[in-house]
């Protein structure tokens, strides 16, 4: 696949470099330029584009806001400090529910790590790894300034992070075979340059992308291994064995499905026991302490609380309660669910894995109670495979983009109004408000779910008319891919085979 030959704004861009690529040139022949290295190039500017951005926080000591008034906020950097990293605090292990009784709303204490194991593990690795990369710095930079405890800590959760990025891009390439070039829609990501440094999501998104190629390269029981410990860092991965399922009732291929679904479980299980075994409050707060919790700002549910409460923005009490707040979350997801696996069983053609997945995890992020921007990488590979068109990827990403600088405006607002009311009680001046009223936040994100439901509403346009020259489905070996019944030739029956 050319993408000069195939995509408008590929075409387009190619004039900076003389023009799309020429019907008599040569393919395939260059020696050190190959596409995967040219795309791992690209991402490595993402990268560099990324820290630029974050640098103010990774040195700055976030006085004054300056964590939001430079759009560097990172969740890596905060809670180096609220989960104990900073003390040497174990995660899971070091949390006393004693001594730090569990508060959804506050579960800020050393080893209270708030994430599932396997991140709670690179973050405690992170922390170590820092002692010696400050100690290294002390003896290069005797004379100037060298790096504290939470400078160290920091660059060392970035590199990984951008390691994480590049096996994203390479796992992302892999699995579009000869559409090797729909994974520059990951390589060259604005989502990416804004969210990479964010938080830890780049570490699930890494191990999701390698079992989607293993699975879709027929390499089942590796895929389990990597679904596995995706779903040990993060919760969403989940999702993705729902969409094993489906394709296998489709199809009527099952093993393959069972079995990838088999090694995962036993994968989570070996990961998780050992901390539920040694550690079970610290573990059941990183897992059960988001239930009870109210929405975040970021969510849909506490947009339409807030745009139906006659509250003031800052005085604002949820209208529901966590608890039915929760029942609301699973059933509205379940319905989501229910719908998806209807399409997948009634498609004319059984869609691909990619399509599915992307699906399935949309929902999962429209009906979260935390849809925090960083969140939006979950979807990005599979965006890639699903959809590979920069005409309607690059407009959502852009809307990710408004997203996070009306959170950080909005943030300054409620920050300085904390203070406002702090100075008024004692009789101070207090400062003029200068970020922005939750509104725009609100508006934001309305447009960001909009743009998200138009991807899943291509997606299914995509899945129900079975084009043969649907982009996902075509240039891509059916030989690659026979782990997906899916990608297989040939028309698949409208229902499972009994």
């Amino acid at each position: 696949m050319i993408p000069t030959w195939e995509d408008p704004v590929a075409r387009a861009a190619s004039t900076i470099i003389g023009g799309p690529w020429g019907k008599h040139a040569e393919v395939g022949k260059a020696r050190f330029f190959t596409p995967l290295r040219i795309l791992l190039a690209f991402a490595t500017l993402t990268l560099l584009f990324a820290w630029v951005k974050e640098r103010p926080c990774a040195y700055d000591p976030w006085t004054n806001n300056t964590q939001l008034t430079h759009m560097c906020y990172s969740d890596v950097a905060a809670l180096w400090h609220t989960d104990g990293l900073d003390a040497n605090a174990t995660p899971y292990f070091d949390y006393n529910p004693g001594e730090h009784p569990a508060d959804p709303s506050n579960p800020s204490y050393p080893g209270a790590v708030q994430a599932p194991v396997l991140t709670g593990a690179v973050m405690y690795i992170a922390n170590a790894i820092a002692a010696p990369v400050n100690a290294l710095s002390g003896s290069i930079f005797d004379k100037g300034r060298a790096l504290s405890g939470y400078e160290g800590y920091f660059v060392v959760a970035c590199l990984f992070l951008g390691l994480c990025y590049y096996a994203s891009v390479w796992a992302t390439a892999k699995t579009a075979g000869r559409r090797v070039w729909d994974a520059a829609l990951v390589a060259l990501s604005p989502l990416v340059f804004v969210q990479a440094f964010t938080d830890w999501t780049l570490f699930a998104v890494a191990l999701t992308s390698v079992a989607v190629m293993l699975w879709v390269r027929r390499r089942s029981r590796l895929a389990g291994l990597f679904f596995g410990l995706a779903i040990s860092a993060a919760i969403y991965p989940i999702v993705l064995l729902i969409a094993l399922a489906l394709l296998a009732w489709r199809t009527g291929s099952w093993r393959p499905a069972l079995r990838a679904i088999g090694v995962a479980i036993v994968t989570w299980l070996v990961v998780n026991v050992p901390v539920m075994l040694g550690a079970w409050d610290g573990w059941r707060l990183a897992y059960a302490g988001g239930w009870g919790r109210d929405a975040n700002p970021a969510s849909l549910w506490d947009m339409a609380q807030r745009a139906l409460s006659s509250e003031d923005q800052f005085a604002y009490r949820p209208l529901l309660r966590a608890g039915t707040l929760d029942i609301l979350v699973i059933v509205s997801l379940g319905v989501l669910v229910v719908a998806i696996g209807w399409l997948v069983l009634t498609a004319p053609t059984a869609p691909t894995f990619a399509q599915v997945a992307f699906l399935l995890v949309a929902a999962y992020l429209l009906t979260s109670k935390d849809w925090s921007a960083q969140y939006s990488l979950y979807l990005l590979p599979l965006a890639a495979l699903a959809l590979p068109d920069w005409r309607a990827l690059i407009p959502w990403q852009v809307t990710e983009a408004v997203v996070w600088l009306m959170t950080m405006l909005w943030l300054i607002q409620r920050n300085i109004n904390a203070q406002n009311v702090d100075l008024a009680a004692h009789n101070k001046t207090t400062r003029l408000l200068s970020g922005v009223d939750y509104p725009w936040l609100g508006f934001a994100l309305v447009v960001r779910a909009a743009a998200v439901i138009v991807l899943a509403v291509l997606v299914i346009r995509s899945i129900r008319s079975s084009r043969p020259t649907d982009p996902s489905r075509i240039s891509r070996d059916p030989s690659l891919n026979p782990g997906d019944p899916s990608l297989t030739a040939g028309p698949q029956p409208r229902c499972p085979r009994r």
